[in-house]
């Protein structure tokens, strides 16, 4: 088996290959759409209006609970959880959206940690393995600040986050805890903002800015503090790594 250099977290974490390609393409893909509207616009335009109002009556008319089930089960997949969040509070209301989507998270962290950690996992394994890497594990004491890292490493997309955490065996007990707590307070910022939009009001734009302002000043702050006491997610998996070597021989 391949050694740390090769390891497949590792890597992405040291080369920020992930990132870099996630910019390329979102820059591409936006070129296309540009050019799609510059020539077709006219087309186009009228059609994707009806279509958005017709969705938009549905959704209204719609059972909340739908919306909320969609809401859990998108994450599994390389979905973006950010549209469910900006309309919701002109679905449901702020209050409502608040709570489905506290529950939704709930449900998602559920359903991934067993999935990568039951079902899945030696599946996942195995592919990871055939093309040459290690699958992550994470020692018990580290299993608090490992889950904290991963959910405020911008890198890695809530779908990846998961995949890391639950191959990697930590507690699910931390995992729950400490995933929902980090992404719900980071969610509920994107809807105030959702709810500004909605209403037309400034304090609410103003309270949700702000609140993800200090989200994001707080992680930074986090992340330069594990740095500087070298509590990195490399420095987690090399001991670990070392460990496993120091006793397989």
């Amino acid at each position: 088996m391949k050694t740390f250099k090769r390891h497949l977290f590792a890597k992405v974490i040291q080369h920020k290959t992930l990132l870099k390609w996630t910019c390329a393409v979102s820059i591409c893909l936006l070129l296309f759409f540009c050019l799609i509207a510059y020539f077709y616009g006219n087309e186009l335009l009228p059609i994707a209006k009806d279509n958005t109002l017709n969705c938009w009556e549905y959704l209204k008319t719609c059972n909340p609970v739908y919306f909320y089930v969609a809401f859990a089960i998108a994450p599994i997949f390389p979905i973006p959880v950010t549209p469910f969040l900006l309309v919701a509070p002109a679905l449901h209301g702020l209050s409502v959206a608040m709570l489905g989507v506290g529950i939704a998270y709930c449900v998602n962290l559920i359903l991934t940690y067993k999935l990568y950690n039951g079902i899945a996992r030696p599946l996942a394994r195995r592919i990871l393995h055939a093309i040459g890497y290690n699958t992550p594990t994470v020692s018990k004491a580290n299993e608090g600040r490992i889950v904290t890292l991963i959910r405020v490493t911008p890198v890695f997309p809530f779908c990846i986050q998961n995949l890391i955490l639950g191959l990697s065996g930590v507690s699910f007990l931390k995992y729950l805890l400490i995933s929902w707590l980090i992404i719900f307070i980071d969610s509920c910022a994107i809807l105030v903002l959702g709810e500004s939009i909605t209403k037309g009001s400034g304090n609410y734009a103003f309270f949700g800015i702000s609140l993800l302002i200090a989200i994001t000043v707080m992680v930074k702050i986090l992340r330069s503090k594990s740095s500087s006491n070298g509590e990195t997610l490399e420095t987690f998996i090399t001991e670990v790594d070392s460990n496993e070597s120091n006793k397989t021989h």
